[in-house]
């Protein structure tokens, strides 16, 4: 006898859990061989309940042997029994009885389980057909049965489409708390600075967060996206230093707003290939790393909904997109998203990005972040509010155009218009007796291209160049030299799946400042008048135990007078490793490591000597699912500065340690979030 489809296989586990609603349980004793914590037990269970399985008279299920064609066949002809008759001539009729008094009307019953999805349906109809002799032979008719699943489907497709139109809501909730403990106050891996604190339980921050989204398919194919935010995790996101985590104690103030609302309206399609979208209001974008792409400004806590590199702006967006290719020209207005009631920090909120750079570098904020003591910061006379005289834009236009390379991959470019609605940058000002001069700038123009070429074999490779263009209005140029604001990356990769190797070559001028996110050393974000390569290398022991290392190094790009965090004779070299282990499916540890290793000229040093400061970051951290949609994670980084030759000028003079020492801090964070 032929044999067929171990363990019922997977079709008859599928179908029988589908038609949950259906099905009348049978008061059946569960099979003795199947235990609770066999991974079908569940399956086999929900079978047996609905009559689909009957097991042998023993109480055994015998589930490790290879079913027969009969006994298949026999099961399938059950599961089709529990949907409609199978016998008697199809779209036949009983004769109609009479209509018997109403009756009392009765309690309400429990919601059912959700009805069979397509699917379901397709997998019926396909065994249907592959066992039609066999239930033929069993007593079923078949025009009956094709005639039952022509109807169920009909049924399930208008299911799905009153489901369609129906208005989905889902939400997150994250909450965080954050302590610290320094002898000295200090710079953290964002970035940000923190007081001295003796203790982890003497300084204290508590951030939340609250999500509740809406979407809606509208007549037309229009959909409808909303997110409605309270919040003071935002607050908590924002500065007064920089566009870095600030962690506040208590995260801040306290606010509701929209953070997302917009239609998005298709516009049509040109065969199968070719689609092109409408979205209007407030709505999110992002276009590449050297042009237009959010940083992520907080190291410690994760909120994958702020994480996601885009910008918010209130406008429009023509999105096209084709086989190998995507277009895009949109319009938006920071102005309205920042600020008032709606947004705190109106200056360096989460969404402000930073375009242009007056000052001869854009490095000079880094020179400062390596100052981990910021006690006397009053000393210093300097505009930390726009260390590099970036602007803060109040609006943005912007193109980008794919083009297909056939089969071979993608080529785009990229064009950015980003304009003042404050009067711009301050182009001149004093850096401790230094002055530096220049007009306002109001205007900034980002441009770029891209390519990505399709895997050959195991083989990536990427690219792209750009360019920020400083200017006092859209048509009056602000007399700068616009010939040190270049930067481009070359992108290598080799993946085998256990094995992923990336390498490349970065190169960013000194006045390069476009609102991208390309790279990130220590608490240094996106660093300037950088050149030198990088690598990468990860592997994937197994699905539980995985390892990756890597490492930059940098010199300077070029030389500029006034006081920047390279030059010409300075480098960098950045190591990192760590290691990621799930010993069950709801727990993981991790363990990362980064040492950033300076050498940096007596140009660039605070000594005004060559000095070889360190900074390193060990972090630990652990994360439970407590259910399906909830996890809580655990945190504790140490952080250690070494300030060999006085390079940071961590000296008494800014409340930090002595010249030349070392400065040590300890951060501990935990955080819940919910999906819903």
């Amino acid at each position: 006898m032929r044999k067929a489809h171990p363990f019922l296989g997977a079709s008859l586990t599928l179908l029988a859990l589908s038609w949950a609603s259906m099905a009348k349980a049978q008061d059946a004793k569960p099979f003795s061989d199947v235990k609770p914590d066999h991974w079908a037990y569940q399956a086999v269970t929900d079978l047996q309940q609905k009559g689909v399985i009957v097991g042998y008279p023993d109480g055994f299920f015998r589930g490790q042997r290879v079913l027969t064609r009969y006994e298949f066949a026999l099961a399938l002809k059950r599961a089709l029994d529990k949907i409609g008759p199978t016998t008697g001539a199809a779209g036949e009729k009983g004769p109609a009885g009479e209509k018997g008094d109403t009756g009392p009307t009765g309690p309400t019953g429990p919601m059912g389980p959700a009805g069979i999805p397509p699917e379901a349906v397709d997998e019926l109809r396909r065994l249907a057909g592959e066992f039609k002799n066999d239930l033929t032979a069993l007593g079923a008719n078949m025009a009956a049965v094709g005639a039952t699943l022509d109807k169920l489907s009909t049924a399930v497709d208008a299911i799905n489409r009153r489901l369609d139109r129906m208005i989905q809501f889902n939400g997150d909730f994250f909450v965080g708390t954050r302590s610290d403990q320094s002898r000295f106050s200090f710079l953290d891996y964002s970035g940000a600075g923190r007081p001295a604190s003796p203790s982890l339980f003497d300084n204290i921050a508590t951030p939340h967060d609250f999500h509740l989204e809406a979407h809606a398919n509208l007549p037309g194919g229009v959909r409808f996206n909303g997110d409605l935010v309270t919040s003071n995790y935002l607050a908590y996101r924002g500065g007064t230093l920089a566009p870095f985590a600030a962690a506040q104690n208590n995260g801040g103030p306290q606010f509701t707003s929209l953070y997302e609302a917009n239609l998005q309206i298709p516009l049509g399609k040109i065969g199968n290939n070719v689609h092109t979208r409408l979205t209007c209001g407030r709505f999110r974008e992002q276009i590449t790393p050297l042009t237009y792409l959010r940083p992520d400004y907080d190291a410690y806590f994760s909120t994958p909904w702020y994480d996601d590199g885009s910008y918010i702006q209130d406008g429009f967006a023509i999105d096209t997109t084709y086989t190998g290719a995507h277009s895009v020209v949109f319009g938006g207005a920071f102005s309205s998203v920042q600020g008032g009631d709606r947004f705190p920090q109106p200056t360096f909120g989460l969404n402000t990005p930073f375009v242009g750079s007056a000052a001869p570098t854009a490095s000079i904020a880094p020179l400062f972040q390596g100052r981990f003591g910021m006690g006397n910061i009053g000393l210093i006379p300097f505009d930390f509010q726009n260390p590099s005289g970036s602007m803060t834009p109040g609006q943005v236009v912007g193109l980008h155009a794919g083009i297909p390379l056939f089969k071979y991959g993608e080529i785009a470019g990229t064009l950015l218009d980003f304009s003042s609605t404050n009067g711009g940058a301050n182009g001149g000002f004093t850096l401790n007796g230094v002055p530096f001069g220049g007009n306002p700038i109001g205007n900034v123009v980002v441009y770029g291209a891209n390519f990505k070429l399709n895997p050959i074999g195991h083989f990536m490779v990427s690219g792209e160049a750009s360019k920020s263009v400083t200017q006092r209005t859209f048509t009056e140029p602000d007399g700068r030299n616009n010939d040190d604001n270049n930067a481009f990356n070359i992108n290598a990769g080799y993946n085998t799946g256990p094995v992923i190797i990336q390498g490349g070559y970065q190169y960013i001028d000194p006045r390069f400042a476009a609102p991208g996110y390309w790279n990130k050393i220590g608490n240094w974000y996106n660093p300037t008048n950088v050149q030198g390569p990088f690598a990468r290398v990860g592997y994937r022991f197994s699905d539980k135990l995985n390892v990756n290392v890597g490492g930059d190094y940098l010199n300077g790009a070029r030389n500029r007078p006034g006081i920047g965090e390279m030059t010409m004779g300075s480098s960098i070299l950045r190591g990192e490793c760590g290691v990621n282990w799930q010993p069950c499916k709801h727990v993981d540890v991790s363990a990362k490591y980064e040492g950033v290793f300076r050498d940096l000229s007596s140009a660039v040093s605070a000594s005004g000597m060559r000095a070889k400061p360190i900074e390193q970051y060990i972090t630990i951290g652990a994360g439970v699912r407590l259910t399906g949609d909830t996890t809580l994670k655990f945190a504790y980084q140490m952080i250690g500065v070494r300030d060999n030759g006085d390079g940071f000028g961590l000296g008494t003079q800014f409340g930090g340690p002595a010249p030349g020492g070392n400065l040590n801090a300890n951060v501990f964070t935990t955080q819940v979030a919910v999906h819903f």
